[in-house]
């Protein structure tokens, strides 16, 4: 690190003190300089010429160096190795010197590096461009017949990707209710209560993040870059996913983990406990989530943790028909009101020509019940459940 004043230049030496650069004496061929980069890289070096500033890479040449270009030109505050202090290029003069013969092939090395990467390159930055084409005709034929393209915009905000993230899951999802909001210039929320899983609104929606990846040289910072996607239709940062769940369903499958294991109503109890009443059974249904790591177990993170894979989405049916009746005044053929728990009951069976009316009474649909798929409903409106009904 150097600082000019006027007209002199100061450098920080090991003790964190800034000292007055001095220029470096003339180094002759061969005189060998180290390099010292990322993670504690160090490569060799020598000079080409008496007198001169240019050095050759005497180490293997690779792109992926953090001083890659095999050839370098040293600057006039270049220091000895003795006085090394973080990144850069330090001259050694009690190292053995190069040979000339040495220093011949390095350069033969060195521009035989030079063509074949630039080659390389000019074949990556093809390849580059013609898979950037191949995206941006793929999204423009998978989305562009009813998405807003804002590449005119030189910065679309996060209000516009807002818009094209609800033409989205409504394609995907139509009938299910969503809570799109700008966070901030660069992030965006998406809520939603029961409904489909955050696996299935993430990968309908997820395009919307900018692709990232760390920095190479510097893990506190991402890079990011922009997808054909995004150039078309924008993009931001940061989605937040979240899903809530209705007291419904929460109850009715809290009601479940608790026939399966009694202790884990209430205050519950510590994930490494399964000697008790239900224990084995509780282990097989939450085996396949990450509830086991939990350090304690009651029935309401339980239940949140194995909704977490439910889909609770059903799409609407195109045209509900109407309600068939055996006879005047008996049940819908195949529908019956089962007792679910304590503070639930389920309507099953041939539900699909009643899913517009169990709707609008506020059910909520479960392919993955107890008693098989139906529709949820506090025990509060079983009458009013089944005087619609007919049951």
């Amino acid at each position: 690190m150097s600082i000019t004043f006027t007209s002199t230049t100061y450098r920080m030496n090991r003790a964190g003190q800034f000292v007055k650069c001095e220029d470096r004496p003339a180094l002759s061929a061969g005189t060998i300089v180290w390099s010292f980069g990322f993670a504690g890289q160090m490569d060799r070096w020598a000079v080409i010429e008496d007198g001169g500033d240019r050095v050759v890479k005497l180490s293997e040449n690779s792109r992926s160096d953090y001083f890659a270009d095999p050839y370098h030109t040293l600057d006039r505050y270049t220091e000895p190795i003795e006085e090394k202090f973080g990144i850069g290029f330090y001259y050694d003069l009690n190292a053995e010197r190069a040979t000339a013969e040495e220093i011949a092939a390095a350069i033969v090395r060195a521009d035989e590096f030079i063509e074949r990467r630039d080659r390389e390159e000019a074949e990556e930055k093809a390849e580059a461009a013609r898979l950037w084409e191949e995206g941006t005709r793929e999204a423009r034929a998978k989305y562009g017949d009813f998405l807003t393209d804002l590449s005119g915009q030189q910065y679309p905000g996060a209000a516009e990707v807002a818009k094209n993230i609800r033409l989205v899951l409504k394609k995907t999802f139509p009938g299910a209710k969503f809570s799109v909001r700008k966070e901030s210039y660069d992030c965006i929320s998406i809520d939603w209560t029961d409904g489909p899983t955050w696996d299935e609104v993430q990968t309908a929606a997820g395009m919307f993040e900018i692709p990232s990846e760390r920095d190479p040289y510097n893990d506190d910072i991402w890079d990011y870059h922009d997808s054909p996607f995004n150039a078309l239709y924008g993009g931001v940062r940061y989605l937040h996913f979240r899903r809530e769940y209705s007291p419904e369903i929460i109850d009715a499958k809290k009601a479940e983990i608790e026939a399966l294991c009694p202790d884990t109503a209430g205050q519950g109890f510590h994930g490494d406990l399964f000697e008790h009443e239900g224990g084995a059974r509780l282990w097989d249904a939450i085996k396949d989530t990450d509830a086991h790591s939990y350090g304690w177990l009651d029935s309401h993170s339980l239940a949140c943790v194995v909704l977490r894979d439910t889909s609770l989405y059903q799409a609407p049916a195109e045209k509900a028909a109407p309600a068939r009746k055996d006879q005047e005044g008996e049940a819908p053929a195949g529908v019956s009101v089962v007792d679910y728990s304590e503070k639930a009951i389920a309507v099953v069976g041939d539900t699909r020509p009643l899913a517009d009316t169990l709707k609008e009474l506020g059910g909520r649909f479960n392919a993955r019940l107890s008693c098989g798929a139906g529709w949820i409903f506090s025990k509060k409106k079983e009458a009013e459940v089944r005087a619609a009904l007919s049951l």
